[in-house]
């Protein structure tokens, strides 16, 4: 405590004043106190009014205690004496004092006002905390104006929202200071007007004004850490006027201003700028407006560390404007780490001085071995130098970068569309000296050049950078110039559009050969040398890019093509002079990570590191007319190819003339190397007729030429195509038809259900069910056969496409030339007959007839237990949907195959021998005439029996042949009927009634067609009398037939039930007719499906059978005939429909191949047995009666009991006198 007393008292020395300050006010306070003595001490504000009113000019205040300053207006010192303040701790203080607190009350706008044109102001050792608090208009915590100099050595200024420090017109020196979490608003008392200008921070401000000279701002070993102003991040930003913004430097910001400011110094060494806010330059910003001169600006071994301006500069802006010139910066063993902003991550240099004196040296901005790495921004995310000049001339200004290093600085998008380099030149020429490399750069490229001379003292590399147009290097309007001993190095660069390690857009006025091409974007120092004398080294090694130039994408190699050794243009030499330039391992690659395969690819060739942009538009079909419909889309398959000849990457738009009735919207197509499918659409006026005979040319030109490029074609327009309808000015699909899906997007193709026919008759789009097996299924050659659905050619309107089988024409009725229907009538067979064929139809009508002839000899009657399986395999292949298919076999096929072995008619025999027919030149009226055969041949035979019979030539009477007439009735029935509605089923088409299967034919207007329709017509009369008869036979007999006739229709039913024979026949007539007069195929199918339960109905109603084994079989089948039709219906994968289809029609066929094998084993034992002749029959005049003690007789004879008695119920019914009831022996 001695020591500290004596200090703490003030002191008169020769040197200077010593005042200890304590905390409370007044000048009698008694601040230390100790046992011996109490030392007086003064307020600060005393010490300074005593220290301004006396001649003291050196003044040491000293503070012994924190200090906390609540006045609200800050303490002045306002001397024009040569004075010198010093602030700082007690030095001997035991225990030592670290630093002394200066805290502010929150009613403090600051705390020292500071003015003095011959004032030095030290502060050492002193915390400058919370200032600013509670007040918006607020003043920095230490404002010098006009100050001959304020240093800081050791100082701290924390916490302040007022800005640290502010000073105009003052020398500057800080060292070993610290300024941490201070921050600046505007202030209206520091602000008034709209032209003043300001220069403040949230750390160190300085401004310098009016005509001041040999300044200086040193700032050594001093951190500045969270600092900031005020920070505005806009998207769209509109700045103020540079000369007045205030959100600028969040930690130091230098501005110079006002008429002549010459030859100040700033320094700037081994300092520490880390996560400053600011929008103007986040750490540092130095702005020089008006005329101020020969300034120096000097920045050494200063670390930047993610610092953020929001709008531009990042860490560090420099700007020049108005007459502002002959500034030099010199920035050396630098770090730039992690700093972000919009524009100029990291440095953002804008140079817009008017200043021009020619004849004096350039200006010199020099960046001298600068680590500038990870910082990020979209656009310029390492350093960003540009000019916005008026005029063409750049600015004299000239960057220098001296062995640097940027690597791996991240661009983004600038305000989502622009996308810039992590490296930006514009309208400022630059010079690369030593060594300095871009690595590892990424998104958007490494450099970008515009207006710019580029040149290369030394070497200059590019390795692993990654760019949309540019890997390395994206130049426009710009100039590299190397120099002897030069070196430039691309390798391992790739671009995601072109240019993988160059892309580079020329003035197109300078689109001329030059001698030594002068004008290339890559030329020689020495412009009197040749290329090959050149003495640099250009390597491009392992570059890759997505689209076009692996190496080198240009807009044109014309002024860097003109070749030494044949002095003229050569494409193909261009940029590829020996031994200057060295190509190795660049390829087109997608992506980067694959670039090893790519180059295995490409075998390691360099034959495409070239690439300009397209030189011509190509059509690879030669298509040179258009011809479509409104909006229709016509495909053109365009190429485009550049100046060296190889297919490149564009895009192209179309274009067409400005008339009343048309209108195209224009479009843009990317051309891949390859080629690409152009389409091209239009749509009219519908005020408007279409003129059909006039043409128009559209024209499709290159975007990157800018129109330079194009390629015409004639656009004939057409009406619109079946299928098609008129409607707002395009044609479009019409879907208002029955089995129409739509259309395709070009408007070529109209897509329907499978099982229709599409087509145009008489002029007229027409689409109608398509008969079995007629049509197939065509498809467009770009979708495939898995596409669900047919299509329809409507261009070209084909009909061979839409059908099968060696058909076409309307429906597909008529074969082709060549070819007749076969025995499978919905298949055209050549017109080749062979033996076997031959044999085969002469083998079926034999086979029939000797298969009648054994029907009538055997006399079969009809087991109750088979008219189940009859009647279902007969109309199976009604229930089954028709695929239209040009295969030989699938379910559909084989139940139609059992069907006829059912029906017992002649294809039977043609599903075996699919190639054969029965005469040329036959249609499928023919065939159905050939449909009777089998019917003519039974009846035939059967009256060639009754008449053989009546002349006594046989017995026929003895066998009772009606019984076997009903089994031919029944076999045939089913097949008569379907052929009889098949020859008169003629639906309206377009007008006119055609007959179904063979649509070329016209109903009723042929001697052939008339003639089967008036059979057909009886037939299908006498399908209908014929059970209405056999139901007056056995419920009334009014027709007298005899009763063992009549005993053949009423074997084994239940009594009442004797109509059956009428159900069953009129039961196939139903569920044929609607299966062969309904077209529609879903349509159909509900039909059937209701018709087969209303069967089902029927029979578990009557229940007609005497065996309870019958009537439960037939349940059987009907049930599952509905159950198959419901199937159909459903939506399920035709695969797994066809294997279920399949699957039960086999269960069924099993059941129903062993009940014929049971019922044929019975049929055989009884025939073999011991019987009389005459059992169960009348005998004929003149046979010799049997023996009345037989007891076969006497079975007999009970069996023609039984019968007897039901034959006197069923005419008992009837008005003829009932036989007697008498057994005759």
């Amino acid at each position: 405590m001695k020591e500290l007393q004596t200090h703490a008292e003030i002191k008169f020395t020769r040197s200077h004043l010593a005042i200890p300050i304590a905390q409370t006010s007044g000048n009698d306070t008694k601040c230390l106190k100790n046992q011996h003595r109490i030392t007086p001490c003064r307020t600060l504000k005393y010490a300074l009014q005593y220290t301004l009113a006396s001649n003291e000019t050196s003044v040491n205040i000293i503070f012994v205690e924190d200090y906390r300053f609540s006045r609200i207006q800050p303490l002045q010192i306002h001397t024009n004496e040569n004075q010198t303040l010093i602030f700082s701790k007690l030095p001997d203080y035991v225990p030592p004092l670290t630093d002394i607190n200066l805290n502010c009350s929150r009613d403090a706008h600051g705390i020292f006002d500071v003015y003095g044109p011959n004032l030095i102001l030290e502060f050492h050792n002193i915390i400058f905390a919370n200032c600013g608090q509670g007040n918006e208009d607020v003043m920095p915590v230490i404002l010098a104006k006009y100050t001959k100099k304020v240093s800081f050595y050791s100082c701290i200024f924390r916490d302040n929202v007022c800005g640290a420090f502010f000073a105009i017109n003052t020398d500057i020196h800080i060292e070993y200071s610290r300024f941490q979490n201070n921050s600046f608003h505007s202030s209206e008392r520091l602000y008034k007007k709209s032209n003043d200008v300001s220069a403040f921070s949230g750390g160190v401000g300085i401004l310098f004004q009016y005509e001041r000279r040999n300044m200086s701002v040193n700032v050594f070993y001093t951190i500045f850490i969270d600092n900031r102003v005020h920070v505005d991040d806009s998207k769209y930003y509109v700045a103020r006027k540079p000369e007045n913004a205030v959100e600028n430097g969040g930690a130091m910001h230098v501005t110079f201003i006002n008429k002549s400011t010459f030859w100040t110094t700033i320094n700037i060494t081994s300092c520490y700028f880390e996560s400053n806010k600011a929008t103007f330059g986040g750490a540092l910003l130095i702005e020089l407006f008006g005329t101020t001169l020969y300034n120096k600006i000097f920045i050494s071994s200063t670390h930047f560390i993610r610092n953020y301006g929001s709008q531009a500069g990042g860490a560090f802006l420099l700007s020049l404007w108005g007459f502002s010139a002959k500034t030099e910066l010199t920035m050396v063993d630098s770090v730039f780490f992690e700093n972000w902003s919009k524009s100029g991550g990291a440095i953002y240099v804008i140079l817009q001085s008017n200043y021009s004196l020619p004849h004096e040296n350039k200006e010199i901005l020099l960046f001298k071995r600068l680590n500038v790495s990870r910082n990020a921004g979209p656009a310029a995310s390492s350093v960003k130098i540009v000019s916005h000049l008026f005029g063409p001339r750049s600015v004299d200004q000239v960057p220098i970068f001296e062995n640097c290093s940027f690597m791996n600085n991240t661009n983004g998008v600038l305000n989502g569309y622009a996308q810039l380099a992590s490296f930006i030149m514009d309208r400022v020429n630059i010079e690369f000296h030593g060594t300095n490399t871009f690595s590892g750069n990424t998104v958007f490229g490494a450099v970008y050049f515009s207006n710019s001379y580029i040149h290369v003292y030394g070497k200059l590399h590019f390795l692993g950078n990654v760019g949309l147009q540019g890997g390395a290097i994206s130049m426009q309007n710009s100039q590299i110039v190397v120099h002897p001993g030069s070196e430039l190095l691309f390798q391992d660069n790739y671009a995601t559009f072109g240019g993988g390690a160059i892309d580079v857009v020329t003035n197109g006025v300078y689109h001329v050969g030059v001698i030594n091409n002068q004008f290339c974007f890559l030329v020689y120092s020495e412009h009197d040398k040749i290329p090959n004398e050149w003495k640099v080294t250009i390597k491009f090694i392992n570059n890759s890019a997505a689209l076009r130039g692996p190496a080198i994408c240009i807009d044109s190699l014309l002024m860097c093509a003109w070749d030494s050794n044949s002095k003229k243009v050569d494409f193909y030499q261009a940029l590829k002079w020996k031994p200057t330039f060295h190509y190795e391992g660049n390829v087109l690659c997608p992506d980067p990570g694959i670039f090893q395969q790519c180059h295995q690819s490409a075998n390691g060739t360099n034959g495409n590191a070239i690439s300009t942009f397209a030189s011509t538009l190509q059509e690879r079909n030669g298509m040179q007319t258009i011809k479509t419909c409104p909006g229709e889309e016509a495909v053109l398959d365009i190429i485009a190819k550049d100046e060296l000849n190889n297919s490149v990457f564009t895009v192209i738009a179309d274009k067409l003339p400005s008339l009343s009735w048309l209108s195209s919207p224009e479009s843009f197509t990317a051309i891949q190397p390859h080629g690409s499918k152009v389409r091209f659409k239009y749509t009219y006026n519908a005020d408007f007729v279409i003129p059909i005979n006039q043409t128009i040319d559209v024209y499709y030109y290159d975007l990157f030429s800018v129109g330079r490029v194009s390629k015409r074609f004639t656009l004939r327009p057409q009406p619109c195509r079946p299928g098609f309808v008129q409607k707002n000015g395009s044609c479009v699909c019409d879907r208002s038809k029955t089995g129409i899906l739509g259309c395709t997007t070009d408007g070529h193709y109209v897509q329907y259900k499978e099982g229709y026919w599409v087509g145009v008759v008489d002029h007229a789009f027409t689409i109608f069910p398509c008969p079995f097996g007629y049509c197939s299924c065509p498809k467009p050659p770009q979708h495939g056969t898995a596409t669900s659905g047919c299509f329809f050619n409507a261009v070209n309107r084909t009909d061979h496409e839409a059908c099968a089988n060696r058909r076409f024409g309307t429906l597909c009725g008529k074969c082709q030339d060549k070819y007749t229907v076969g025995i499978q009538t919905f298949r055209c067979v050549p017109r080749q007959q062979h033996t076997a064929c031959i044999w085969t139809t002469v083998f079926s009508f034999i086979f029939t007839l000797l298969f009648c002839i054994l029907i009538l000899y055997f006399n079969p009657g009809l087991d109750n237990e088979l008219r189940g399986p009859l009647f279902f395999f007969q109309v199976l292949p009604l229930f089954f949907p028709p695929v239209q298919t040009q295969v030989t076999f699938n379910v559909y096929n084989f139940v139609v195959f059992l069907a006829s072995i059912f029906d017992f008619t002649i294809p039977f025999f043609g599903y075996f021998f699919s190639k054969c027919y029965i005469l040329n030149d036959q249609d499928n009226l023919d065939m159905l005439a050939w449909s009777y055969s089998s019917s003519v041949i039974a009846s035939l035979v059967f009256l060639v029996a009754l008449l053989l019979s009546y002349k006594r030539v046989i017995l026929i009477r003895r066998k009772n042949a009606v019984q076997c007439f009903w089994v031919l009735l029944i076999l045939m029935y089913s097949s008569l009927m379907m052929t009889s509605l098949r020859i008169v089923d003629c639906p309206l088409i377009q007008g006119k009634f055609r007959l179904y299967l063979q649509a070329s034919v016209t109903c009723r207007e042929r001697t052939r067609h008339i003639v089967l329709s008036i059979v057909a017509y009886i037939l299908l009369a006498g399908g209908i009398v014929i059970p209405m008869l056999i139901v007056v036979s056995t419920k009334t007999n009014r027709l007298k037939i005899a009763p063992h006739y009549l005993d053949t229709l009423t074997n084994k039913l239940k009594e009442g039930r004797v109509f059956w024979w009428s159900v069953d026949l009129l039961r196939r007539f139903l569920i044929v007719a609607l299966g062969n007069l309904i077209h529609i195929w879903k349509e159909k199918q509900v039909a059937l499906v209701l018709a087969a339960t209303f069967i089902l109905s029927i029979h578990c109603y009557f229940q007609p059978y005497e065996e309870t084994r019958a009537n439960i079989s037939e349940m059987i089948f009907l049930f599952v005939l509905s159950g198959l039709g419901i199937f159909q219906l459903m939506d399920i994968d035709d695969a797994d429909r066809d294997k279920t289809n399949l699957a039960i029609v086999c269960i069924m066929l099993f059941y129903t191949i062993i009940l014929v094998a049971i019922k044929l084993v019975v049929f055989v034992q009884n025939r073999t047995k011991p019987a009389v002749d005459n059992e169960g029959y009348e005998r004929l005049e003149g046979e010799p009666s049997t023996s009345a003690t037989s007891p076969t007789i006497a079975v007999t004879d009970q069996s023609l009991e039984e019968r007897r008695e039901k034959l006197a119920f069923l005419f008992s019914r009837s008005e003829s006198p009932r036989p007697k009831a008498e057994r005759r022996i």
